[in-house]
Order: C-alpha cells, then structure tokens, then sequence
C-alpha cells in the first residue's frame, strides 16, 4: 500500500471527525432560545466534506488517482483550518 494512500486515508479519517465535532462545537455556542441559525456555521464544513473529503476517500480507497485524492483532502484540511479559526474569532469577539 503505498504511502499517498495511506496518507489520504488518514487525512480523510481525520477530516471526516473534525466535521462530526464541528456539529458538537457549534450547538456547544449556540444560543438556547434562538431561531437555529445559529448551526448556520456547520453548512461550509458540511460543504466541503461532501465536496473535497468523501471524494478524495472514495479515490483513496479504490487505489486510482492518488495525487488527486491527496490534493483534495489536503484542500479540504487547508479550508477547514481557516474556516475554523474564522468561527473561533467570532465565537471570541461576541464573547467580549
């Protein structure tokens, strides 16, 4: 098994858990009487699971198109990290 595949495999094992947790973190922040707007930040990560992650697991798994499978799930760990960190500041900023 060669290492770009593991390493897409791993990276979409670990995509896939962050954006679980992203539905944790975000009903964690939401305000309790509001109108669910607030898991309105869920929707981008929801976006670029089903875009960038499951499409890079499928092609990691069936072996064909490696570096593709790596480009996308190394796309999609790059806009989750800045997604996340724009949702933590703004959790940051309402909290101050």
């Amino acid at each position: 098994m060669p290492s770009t595949r593991i390493t897409a495999l791993v990276l979409s094992a670990c995509n896939a858990a962050f954006w679980i947790y992203t539905f944790r973190f975000v009903y964690a922040h939401a305000d309790p009487k509001g109108t669910g707007f607030d898991m309105l930040p869920v929707m981008p990560f929801s976006i670029i699971f089903f875009a960038l992650t499951l499409p890079g697991a499928i092609k990691a798994i069936s072996g064909r198109g490696l570096g593709v499978a790596l480009g996308l799930v190394l796309g999609a760990t790059a806009l989750n990290t800045i997604i996340f960190l724009a949702l933590l500041s703004s959790y940051a900023a309402a909290n101050r």
